[in-house]
């Protein structure tokens, strides 16, 4: 049965760390009083879907996670949808899978009109700022690195051998809360008609997956040159983006890429 459960966010979380970059699940919460059983889930979200975003789904417990953040707190506002959903949870929403069909026909001719973009990239090629620049039309919703599609991948690697019967049971779960996401932001601004979702950067090899559970949706495939993007991604783990910034804004950048070739030639001779 469907429930609600009242959350809050692990303190792990509001320390620096690796354990960011994890992808959403439910241990990210703990849980405060009991649950809330939920008989109509399909009614109460058609009532209630504005306030609550798809975050995950568990393929052990075979449930989608919805969740609703505090009030006040505007999520589409932060640079990483994934972890301003799971730092300002309040309110869990959980769906069995045998369930998500009902709910997504209930609101699924609400957001028929609507555009799916999937934005796959390779990181450090500026995904995260054309995402920005498409919600700033004001014409669609760019939502950056939801997790549900990190649940699929993670649940995909595990089962190599997953038959027919398992992969369609991957593409409803897609495709269902593919609806249900486009039904929580056409709630909120009725008048943007396309949805952007860029994943992580390791979720290309769903890319398949995901076009068999929304067949309509667009793709949009983002790159960049290997040496500038290693070039980026050293420099940002070396040290802040700020340094980074001025590094490349002074061009001292150059003389570190002349320097790094003569240390490489020392150590061959």
């Amino acid at each position: 049965m469907a429930y609600l459960q009242l959350v809050q966010c692990k303190i792990m979380y509001n320390k620096v760390g690796l354990h960011h970059v994890s992808p959403n699940n439910m241990n990210d919460f703990d849980v405060l009083g009991d649950k809330r059983p939920v008989n109509n889930p399909a009614t109460f979200f058609r009532e209630h879907g504005r306030d609550f975003f798809v975050c995950c789904a568990d393929f052990q417990k075979e449930v989608l996670v919805l969740v609703r953040a505090r009030e006040g707190i505007q999520i589409k506002e932060f640079t990483f949808f994934r972890e301003a959903i799971r730092q300002y949870a309040e309110e869990l929403l959980v769906i069995p899978f045998a369930q998500l069909d009902s709910v997504a026909a209930e609101v699924a001719d609400d957001v028929s009109h609507i555009t799916t973009v999937f934005l796959y990239h390779t990181a450090r090629c500026g995904s995260t700022l054309l995402t920005r620049a498409l919600e700033a039309t004001g014409l669609m919703h760019g939502v950056s690195e939801p997790d549900i599609h990190m649940s699929i991948l993670q649940y995909r690697q595990s089962q190599p051998g997953l038959q027919e019967e398992g992969l369609k049971m991957l593409t409803d779960v897609m495709g269902y809360s593919n609806t249900l996401f486009n039904f929580t932001l056409f709630q909120q601004d009725p008048t943007r008609t396309a949805v952007c979702y860029k994943t992580r950067a390791e979720a290309i090899p769903l890319a398949e997956l995901l076009q068999k559970g929304t067949p309509e949706a667009k793709t949009i495939f983002l790159y960049r040159d290997l040496a500038e993007r290693m070039d980026s991604t050293i420099h940002v783990l070396m040290g802040s983006y700020w340094k980074y910034w001025l590094l490349t804004a002074l061009r001292l950048d150059i003389l570190m890429d002349k320097v790094i070739p003569a240390a490489d030639v020392a150590m061959v001779d």
